[in-house]
């Protein structure tokens, strides 16, 4: 997001934009939980915190164009020192989005745009301790490969909604976007691929920075 920004503060036809997209109905926290559908590891797509309901993006406006990114970073990491030694787990995501909206007409009083998006969410998971034996080290990185499997992931999303014009610069609205979510999974036969589609009803706010 910050060199997108770099680049528009150093032009004269695009300029720097932020914003915040809320999505209340994004997991249905109870039915979700209920449906298993959580990574289980607090940190993937789903489970509220590298993908929060309130989330930033930043990016440049054009006459005609956006071109948006976004960011999310969770981690947890426990350490654990005794007599036998020292053992360290940790699990983490970092999700990483680009949107590019299109604004094909607008007027004084609305602002319709269209839009679409990819991410990805880069996992990291370890397990380690100086008191591990072959076996258990063996162990610890199926465990942690596992994890890494349910924390990682990609996606697509298509969109449109409407903007109304506050003052000068800002601007408040809504959208949705129809959204694909996938995930692949390896084992010692093969490989699987999990997907999901629905579609993400947001409200928006957003300004330029100007």
């Amino acid at each position: 997001m910050l060199w997108l920004l770099a680049v528009a503060g150093q032009t004269s036809w695009a300029e720097p934009m932020v914003g915040l997209d809320w999505t209340p109905l994004s997991r249905a926290d109870l039915t979700w939980l209920d449906d298993g559908r959580s990574s289980g590891t607090g940190v993937g797509e789903f489970d509220g915190l590298t993908r929060p309901a309130l989330a930033p993006f930043a990016g440049v406006r054009m006459e005609h164009w956006d071109f948006l990114g976004s960011i999310g970073l969770a981690s947890m990491r426990t350490a654990q020192s005794d007599d036998d030694g020292t053992h360290i787990q940790g699990l983490g995501g970092l999700r990483l989005g680009l949107d590019t909206q299109c604004h094909p007409g607008d007027t004084e009083q609305v602002d319709v745009w269209v839009g679409l998006g990819a991410y990805g969410l880069i996992p990291f998971a370890r397990d380690t301790a100086d008191f591990y034996s072959e076996a258990d080290a063996s162990d610890a990185e199926f465990d942690a490969a596992q994890a890494r499997a349910r924390i990682g992931g990609f996606g697509a999303r298509l969109g449109a909604g409407v903007m109304v014009p506050i003052g000068e610069t800002v601007q408040v609205g809504g959208g949705a976007h129809v959204v694909w979510h996938g995930q692949v999974s390896f084992t010692e036969t093969g490989q699987t691929l999990s997907s999901l589609l629905w579609i993400q009803p947001a409200l928006r706010v957003e300004t330029v920075l100007r």
